[in-house]
């Protein structure tokens, strides 16, 4: 008995010192290199730009962000849609990609949040939810796939360097990455709240500039962002639901809301109708959406589409997206994708490893010219990457995460959390349609690569963002347990003095 009341002390105690444990390296680290710092500035008297511009000096606002984080992660993932969006902030790696503030922010959130649960929880721990196990599955199949990738699939063609199939595995560990962040992380619906308005601010701001023509060539947001497909989808995905859905907006925000929508829906198709992946996916948001809220308003909204559709017309709609460039396109990416599954064909279950198949295209005529191409299609680089595997994982993970978020339609409360969570299945929607048209849902190293990840981390994010809100609406309204379940049909088979009226007895005493 004396040992176990020892090892229970020993236990508390460890419990009340656990946040010191990863708060003094932190501050002690920062206190280390400020002490650093000023004897070597004192040492060279570096000038001001050339002191901005030290490694060593860039450190500090560092470890202080580090050690902010630590404390307060959900700020983490305010600071990954931001940086996304609008620091242009790249290291360079000796190759023709760099790594970008939305890559390094998910690193290095990762990390802190790995460290925060041995530090402080002790254990690692994931939320328990339906999404999750497909996510993990695709993040395995990829790397084995990786692990297969380096057996020579061809003796006739060069495979991807290491660094480019290293670069292709992370994107898909990236974007499961930044999915599992924000189902962790959040933890309270305001933050949430916090990082749509944020975004949608954004959004608004670069949009304004857009329709400014002095102010058109202020970069806003990073070009890479506004030329991938998930920024639009999004975009127009969140205003529109909240402005539809969340009653406890003033009327002038939601018009305003719905303004954001039309002006985003106005620059990509004034940009060029020939650019499918900007709009199309997006009106798929839409449309789900405002079939999805199952109101009096969402049905109104569905009656009011039908004469639209019929004023376009189907055949100039058909014009929109298959004549001129679109049907060179489609006729190219068709050809593309027979000669992608055909490569694919000697290693159909796992693929032929990330980025690899890249260098196999050019063994093939493509409309007889030999040359590197790719799919243009997230599902077909699925296939040739991974294999049949990683792609049920990825359609297994779309199959969850929708199911999930319909069904949480009947258990949040009204306003924000309803709003968001059909504009959560109006972007799945946009992402699944998106994923035809390019690889804009997990980017791959050869096309839309590192940089298109500004953009697709915005999926992942809001998508994570419904598990988050699955936690949320346990907690505070939990399912009943079988015991309850069972307790609650005891109660209905006893009297009110407690004791058991046997069956048959109320008719035998009437």
């Amino acid at each position: 008995m004396e040992l176990a009341t020892w090892i229970g002390q020993l236990q508390t105690r460890l419990n009340r010192r656990s946040n010191m444990l990863y708060r003094l390296p932190v501050i002690g680290g920062l206190f280390l290199l400020s002490v650093f710092l000023a004897v070597r500035v004192s040492r060279k008297r570096l000038p001001l730009d050339d002191l901005v511009r030290d490694p060593l000096v860039l450190m500090i606002p560092a470890l202080a962000g580090v050690m902010l984080l630590l404390f307060r992660p959900q700020l983490g993932l305010l600071a990954l849609i931001a940086g996304s969006l609008v620091v242009p902030f790249k290291i360079g790696t000796g190759t023709g990609t760099s790594i970008n503030s939305a890559v390094l922010l998910v690193g290095v959130l990762s990390g802190l949040w790995l460290f925060r649960m041995i530090a402080h929880d002790r254990q690692i721990t994931i939320v328990r939810s339906r999404p999750i196990l497909p996510v993990i599955v695709l993040v395995i199949s990829a790397f084995v796939s990786f692990a297969i990738g380096q057996l020579p699939w061809s003796f006739f063609a060069q495979q991807a360097s290491i660094p480019a199939q290293l670069g292709g595995l992370g994107m898909y560990l990236f974007s499961a990455l930044a999915f599992l962040l924000a189902a962790n992380t959040i933890q309270e619906m305001k933050w949430l709240q916090r990082m749509c308005w944020l975004f949608m601010a954004i959004g608004a701001v670069y949009l304004l500039f857009q329709y400014i023509p002095p102010l058109r060539n202020i970069e806003v947001v990073q070009d890479a962002v506004t030329r991938g497909s998930m920024f639009w989808i999004w975009l127009a995905a969140l205003p529109l639901s909240q402005a539809i859905y969340n009653d406890d907006l003033d009327i002038r925000w939601r018009l305003a809301l719905v303004g954001l929508t039309a002006a985003a829906f106005g620059i990509t198709l004034g940009r060029s109708l020939g650019w499918t992946s900007g709009w199309l996916p997006a009106a798929a948001a839409v449309m789900v959406i405002v079939v999805a809220g199952r109101t009096r308003l969402s049905l109104w909204l569905t009656l009011l589409m039908i004469p639209v559709v019929i004023f376009l017309g189907l055949e100039k709609i058909n014009s929109l997206i298959f004549v001129g460039d679109n049907e060179y396109s489609l006729i190219t990416r068709v050809e593309a994708w027979r000669i992608v599954l055909e490569i694919v064909k000697d290693n159909w279950v796992f693929g032929l490893g990330p980025s690899n198949y890249y260098w196999y295209t050019s063994l093939y005529p493509i409309l007889g010219y030999f040359v590197n191409f790719n799919s243009h299609n997230n599902y077909i680089d699925l296939i040739a990457q991974t294999g049949v595997v990683g792609l049920l994982a990825f359609l297994w993970f779309a199959f969850e995460i929708g199911r999930l978020t319909w069904n949480l339609l009947d258990r949040v409360p009204q306003g924000f959390m309803r709003a968001y969570m059909i504009g959560a299945l109006g972007g799945l929607a946009g992402m699944l349609v998106a994923g035809m048209f390019g690889d804009w849902v997990i980017p791959f190293v050869y096309n839309v690569g590192y940089e298109g990840f500004r953009a697709s981390v915005l999926g992942w994010i809001f998508l994570g963002s419904v598990v988050a809100l699955e936690q949320i609406v346990l907690r505070e309204n939990p399912a009943p347990s079988s015991t309850q379940v069972v307790d609650a049909q005891m109660e209905g088979d006893y009297g009110d003095a407690g004791t058991a009226v046997p069956a048959g007895a109320e008719d035998g005493a009437s």
